[in-house]
């Protein structure tokens, strides 16, 4: 939840999806509208070829540049819009992955050029590194 909502504060919308199984779903969504109350709509097979899928199957950053869709539960990207998808990475697998994009309800401009890019990036490696340090300590409890 801390991950969604600080990604939702550096990016116009930011989803934190999970992987699960053969299966991505939605755990929290920010800028998306209505959307936002019900996570659990974005329901996506793994291998869905959009940036999120890609992601996952990758285990690296992917953006929405040369026409590549965000993923099967999401509409089109305004063409002057870029969308990124970075792996939440726990002991080598891939746990999740947070979207991230600049496109803002009607009425919000975001400001470009913007940094959330790269605050996304970091914010996905750090969660997984504070899931990594969670995991170890109750190991050794």
């Amino acid at each position: 939840d801390a991950l969604a909502l600080a990604a939702g504060r550096e990016a116009a919308r930011a989803a934190v999806i999970t992987h699960r199984g053969d299966r991505l779903q939605g755990w929290k969504l920010s800028g998306f509208g209505p959307r936002d109350t019900h996570p659990k709509g974005v329901d996506m097979p793994l291998d869905d070829d959009g940036v999120i899928g890609q992601a996952v199957s990758a285990a690296r950053t992917v953006t929405t540049r040369g026409g590549v869709a965000i993923g099967a539960s999401f509409d089109p990207l305004p063409p002057d819009r870029v969308g990124l998808a970075v792996p939440i990475i726990v002991e080598g697998r891939v746990i999740g992955v947070v979207y991230a994009d600049g496109v803002a309800l009607e009425g919000h401009e975001v400001a470009v050029p913007s940094g959330w890019p790269e605050a996304i990036e970091v914010l996905a490696r750090h969660a997984g590194r504070c899931i990594e340090a969670f995991a170890a300590r109750g190991s050794k409890a």
